[in-house]
């Protein structure tokens, strides 16, 4: 049981914590990918700024270098040098950039290895430009080349980026980029007219119509869903310098288009527009930047408020594994032990002998059971309560683990009872010494409240394979070994031996009859006169026989044991006071005297609280006056608990029932309590008068209780008497009455109406 149920705690454990596992490991793989997937964003974002300014920086030398051809190397030589110097600068960085960032995806790395052999053949074109070897047109077109590859990249960017929201700020980046471009050539073709050339005239109106930015524009516009980019779109669109350009294009375009606006200052109008998209490039790079900013956070957010909720799912998982297994180890220890001694209980004790049995198998050794049973423990429980009783358990069974082996098995069966099974045990002389001490043990007293209580203990033992083969044939057998200890003067020790079953097997069976012997009417009473000294009928005992259908008469000093053992007796005893007092109505009814009927009750009788409204009952329903009925109860039944005991007695007494004491003189009486107890007669023991009047000791005792009895104004009955020596030594000394076989033996109530009634009417 205890391996099964730590199994199921560890397969519990085991799965939940694998959930929660699981669960934490998904949500892990999903921050780590989503994280690498925000590096990947910001990768893009940042080589977008890059090439944005590799971009521009390749416009303004673009521009430069076109002043410089358009006006035949008089002007722009020197900014021209500068726009170099600054482009291979920001080339720098773009190599830098690439050599520290690992960029994978192979379209851009195609673009790449396009720009990086643009940018070889560049220092070929400047020396070019220098020489004024090349034409404008050659010259812009190589330009223009190189930056739309640059743009692509910027486009490649786009398309794998995988963030709808970031998608729309790098697409918004990137046209902005494109119109910055377009600008850039404007610019370019702008600057070449500065000889007042014609042709570059001709040509500047041609791309001013090719390029058409206001349509970028408005491409650019309904790319934006964003409020922040729509916003920086309307900051642009409301900028005069826009409208400006705008104009200086129509007047171009005009059919009698000149150019009589200083084309330095259409050059320079251009030149503030295109720092405005610069501004709004820089915006949009922010703008991404914050996007990525803001969704990382908020991943680091969700994987951090799912580590926690994970962390708590598993602080609840872990403290329910330890509570089930606090519980568990509740359950085992209940279903183990036994509550009050700490013992090994029953059940636990059944189900390890099946382990033993198969060592004492396989060693071919012996396995003992010891049956123990406390003898007086009741006595301590009624007089001292179950507090102090229960405290005389824990100490014997502290007593009885002390005294055994470690290996040994010791269990409460169930009240004042423990069982013992003993392995590998060679010699019967080893299992009577062990048997021993622990009588010895269980003997010493036990110190309670500054009170020494005292029990001893009768024990019982089987052996197997000797005396059976299975756990409950052994304990039966050693249950009828203490029995028999029991029976023989207790605080012994007896092995079972195999007659020991017939006895066990007549007294269940006589157990089970005794439910049906009153529903089958095989009860019958018989009377015992009292004759006193003028040899009169003074009254009668009640006795009770049991007509068995197999066994015909058995004796109440067998069947009445049996009767308190199964909790029978109460109905035994309420069954003999009502038909003793029928018969006595009956024999009222025809006019005879018989004195008092005396009924005889047990201590169990008393020990119920209803006792008193039972005996109501019964006079009421055979209406007898309560003078003619008497009760009698040994000392021993008084004795037990004297001061609740005594205020049933006093109401009885009150009722007019005469109240005797039974066996009086066999040892048990208090004379403190004898003076208080609301008694009228005392019965003298048997014992007493069988060796009358040959034994002296006798002589005394007898005499001292009769003069005892009248000192205490109580009346005395000898019991047992037979002789006529008996009779006239207990009448010589004070005795009312006799009752004994000198008279007559206990005969049924025909006979007794014939021989007593009858003949003394």
């Amino acid at each position: 049981m205890r391996r099964l149920n730590n199994k199921i705690v560890k397969i519990s454990a085991i799965i939940l914590i694998t959930i929660v596992f699981l669960q934490f490991l998904i949500n892990g793989i999903i921050f780590y990918k989503e994280y690498k997937n925000l590096q990947k964003l910001e990768l893009f974002n940042d080589f977008s700024a890059v090439i944005s300014d590799l971009l521009h920086r390749t416009q303004q030398e673009r521009g430069a270098g076109a002043g410089y051809i358009g006006s035949n190397g008089k002007k722009f030589k020197d900014i021209y040098n500068i726009k170099i110097k600054a482009t291979n600068e920001e080339y720098q960085k773009y190599l830098e950039f690439l050599k520290n960032h690992c960029l994978e995806d192979i379209p851009i790395k195609e673009n790449i290895k396009i720009i990086n052999s643009y940018m070889q053949k560049l220092n070929k074109i400047r020396q070019k430009v220098k020489k004024l070897s090349i034409l404008f047109i050659d010259e812009l077109k190589f330009y223009t080349t190189m930056n739309k590859n640059l743009l692509i990249i910027m486009d490649k960017l786009v398309i794998i980026t995988d963030n709808e929201k970031l998608v729309k700020g790098l697409s918004a980046y990137d046209n902005f980029e494109k119109a910055k471009e377009k600008m850039g050539i404007e610019r370019a073709v702008l600057s070449g007219t500065f000889s007042t050339n014609e042709w570059f005239k001709a040509l500047y109106i041609k791309y001013v119509r090719l390029l058409a930015e206001q349509k970028a524009f408005l491409e650019t516009a309904t790319s934006m869903s964003s409020a922040e980019i729509r916003k920086f779109y309307n900051e642009i669109s409301k900028n005069k310098v826009f409208d400006e350009v705008s104009r200086m294009e129509k007047v171009a375009l005009s059919k009698n288009s000149d150019f009589g606006i200083d084309s330095v200052y259409w050059y320079k109008t251009i030149t503030k527009k295109l720092n405005l998209l610069d501004k709004v490039a820089i915006k949009m790079y922010k703008y991404n930047k914050n996007v990525i900013l803001k969704t990382r956070q908020k991943l680091v957010f969700d994987m951090l408020f799912n580590l926690g909720i994970s962390l708590i799912i598993l602080f609840f998982v872990i403290y329910t594994l330890v509570l089930l297994k606090n519980e568990n180890k509740k359950l085992f220890y209940k279903a183990t032990y036994d509550q009050l001694t700490g013992l090994y209980n029953r059940i636990f004790f059944i189900s390890e002998f099946k382990i033993c049995k198969a060592r004492a198998k396989r060693n071919h050794t012996k396995i003992v059971i010891i049956f123990i049973d406390l003898d007086g423990f009741k006595d301590i429980n009624d007089s001292l309560g179950h507090e102090i009783g229960d405290k005389v358990l824990k100490e014997i069974a502290k007593r009885l683990k002390q005294h055994t082996r470690d290996s040994d098995i010791v269990a409460r069966f169930g009240g004042d009872e423990f069982l013992i099974m003993l392995e590998d045990i060679k010699h019967i002389e080893d299992i009577e010494n062990i048997a021993e001490d622990l009588l010895k043990e269980i003997k010493k007293p036990i110190l309670i409240k500054g009170t020494e209580n005292r029990v001893s203990a009768s024990i019982g033992i089987s052996i197997y394979p000797d005396d059976g083969e299975d756990i409950q044939t052994l304990i039966k057998n050693a249950d009828m070994s203490m029995y028999k200890s029991k029976n023989a003067g207790k605080d012994r020790i007896t092995f079972y031996e195999n007659r020991m079953s017939e006895e066990s097997h007549r007294r269940l069976k006589l157990k089970n009859d005794l439910y049906y012997s009153l529903k089958n009417n095989q009860f019958e009473l018989y009377y015992q006169p009292q004759i006193d000294k003028n040899n009169k009928l003074a009254g009668m005992e009640v006795l009770i026989r049991w007509n068995h259908p197999e066994l015909g008469l058995v004796s109440p000093f067998y069947f009445i044991p049996l009767a308190v053992e199964i909790g029978f007796i109460e109905d035994i005893d309420l069954w003999v006071m009502k038909n003793a007092l029928l018969q006595a109505k009956e024999w009222l009814n025809k006019g005879y005297e018989f004195g008092i009927i005396s009924c005889n009750i047990t201590v169990f009788q008393l020990e119920k609280g209803n006792f008193i409204q039972k005996i109501k009952k019964i006079l009421k329903e055979v209406d007898i006056s309560p003078k003619y009925f008497g009760l009698e109860i040994t000392e021993e039944g008084i004795m037990k608990n004297p001061n609740k005991n005594i205020d049933i007695l006093n109401e009885l007494k009150e009722m007019s029932i005469t109240l005797s004491i039974d066996d009086f003189g066999t040892g048990y009486s208090s004379f403190t309590y004898l003076k208080k107890l609301p008694i009228d007669k005392l019965k003298i023991d048997r014992e007493f008068i069988k060796d009358l009047p040959e034994d002296e000791d006798d002589k005394v005792i007898t005499s001292i209780m009769i003069s005892l009895a009248k000192q205490l104004h109580l009346k005395t009955i000898a019991e047992g008497v037979e002789t006529d020596a008996q009779k006239d030594f207990v009448f010589s000394h004070g005795c009312d009455t006799i009752q004994g076989y000198y008279y007559s033996p206990p005969i049924p109530a025909d006979e007794f109406e014939k021989k007593f009634l009858i003949s003394n009417s």
